[in-house]
């Protein structure tokens, strides 16, 4: 096992150009996807970001280029002519009210093939917003050309009560995990949560490599802003070495996609 500070949070999650990113979990996956999107095309990829399920309608700069249309030839000829010009490119079927409607996961398998060299980032899932959720019998809902596989964590659900301020449908991880709703989320519920066989690792797609990212990770241990903490100290790494323990996950990242780079990035492979 080895830990490392990342440069940046696709480098951290070894993403390469032409990888088909699925993003699945809660605790930030629309904000990874953003920041993933903005360092691959700072460094010269053509970068295409979308979802399978539904995403907020980005009203500041999260994203600068935005392209819906029906599952057509021409939306994908329109795809395709878009990612010329540069900067990630938000794609989906069409907006209802604040939401984005996504793709289904065959177009975005034919985006993908069909659009020249580029690297596609789908959102897959949802939370509502909230740091720990498992997945409904239907979710994710994972494209089939997936290469990379990220389950994202919220690290502020953490110490907390298992109930609705931090947790998706508080009920379904209570039974999983096997305790009472209202109580403590550590790090045996969370690295429970992910880990058993009916939640997220069962459902990577075949090929994909599996990472998780610990989003928030400022939020349970101060020593985060130095990149010195120790698992005694700071539950988020205690839970990363936990889930880096498992044979499916091949690598666990730890940061804050609030603060950025300008706190540390943490790599357990």
């Amino acid at each position: 096992m080895n830990i490392d500070l990342g440069n940046s949070f696709s480098d951290a999650l070894g993403i390469s150009a032409g990888d088909v990113v699925g993003i699945a979990g809660a605790g930030g996956k629309t904000s990874l996807m953003y920041a993933l999107g903005r360092e691959l095309a700072a460094a010269g990829n053509r970068v295409l970001l979308t979802t399978t399920t539904k995403i907020v309608y980005p009203e500041g700069a999260e994203v600068a280029r935005i392209l819906l249309g029906p599952e057509t030839q021409d939306t994908m000829a329109g795809i395709k002519a878009g990612l010329d010009d540069g900067g990630p490119l938000l794609v989906g079927r069409e907006r209802q009210h604040s939401k984005i409607i996504g793709f289904s996961p065959g177009f975005v398998d034919a985006l993908h093939s069909q659009s020249g060299p580029v690297t596609v980032i789908s959102e897959c899932d949802g939370a509502m917003g909230k740091s720990l959720k498992v997945p409904r019998g239907w979710e994710p809902i994972m494209p089939a050309s997936t290469t990379v596989y990220i389950v994202v964590i919220g690290a502020d659900c953490l110490g907390k009560p298992l109930g609705l301020e931090t947790v998706f449908e508080p009920q379904a991880v209570a039974a999983l995990a096997g305790v009472r709703r209202g109580a403590e989320v550590d790090v045996r519920l969370v690295a429970r949560t992910v880990l058993a066989p009916e939640s997220y690792l069962d459902r990577k797609p075949a090929g994909a490599r599996c990472c998780v990212f610990i989003n928030k990770w400022d939020t349970v241990h101060s020593g985060a802003a130095s990149g010195h903490g120790s698992s005694e100290q700071d539950p988020a790494m205690a839970l990363a070495l936990d889930l880096k323990g498992s044979a499916g996950v091949e690598r666990v990242v730890l940061g804050s996609l609030k603060l950025g780079t300008r706190n540390p990035i943490m790599v357990i492979s």
